[in-house]
């Protein structure tokens, strides 16, 4: 796994980001991603052309170009969906370093096995709690943040007390 990614849809081109930096972004971004190829699938758009649109669609987001890998993948090498994820050789997940985005791509894959109907529900149901986890994060952040905050200042100006 690599330790720096390039990111140029931050605006900030041929700076290195530790992994965990791109791991958020990509993260944060994948539900929104979920949530389009659902969308497409859920139309009657094969595999192929979902991927296609949804990678147009998510145009200056680094996810785009994790679907983008899965296309090619598909169209010039003729894997199946599963192959163009998962194979150890070529798979686009291999390139991402996202324990949950590998998960979630193994549920759709499976899903996929038994109908474009169920690998789109999926994704739109994964997409949406994705997105709630978020919103929890996010509202957890706002709440310790209060504590933290008086945490560190009563440190700074009790442990010079206590220490003499």
């Amino acid at each position: 796994m690599r330790a720096n990614i390039k990111v140029s849809s931050s605006g900030v081109k041929g700076v290195l980001f530790p992994s965990f930096v791109i791991r958020k972004i990509l993260e944060k971004e994948f539900s929104e991603a979920l949530f389009q190829l659902g969308h497409e699938m859920m139309s009657g758009h094969g595999v192929e052309n979902a991927l296609d649109n949804s990678q147009k669609n998510l145009q200056g987001m680094e996810i785009a170009s994790f679907y983008g890998r899965i296309l090619n993948n598909i169209k010039a090498l003729g894997a199946t969906f599963e192959n163009a994820i998962f194979s150890r050789e070529y798979g686009a997940v291999w390139d991402y370093p996202s324990e949950i985005i590998r998960s979630v791509m193994k549920i759709i894959v499976e899903a996929s096995r038994k109908s474009l109907v169920a690998a789109s529900t999926s994704m739109l149901t994964i997409s949406k709690y994705l997105k709630g986890m978020d919103s929890i994060e996010e509202k957890i952040k706002d709440i310790m943040s209060e504590t933290v905050t008086s945490m560190k200042f009563l440190g700074m100006f009790l442990s010079p007390l206590v220490a003499g």
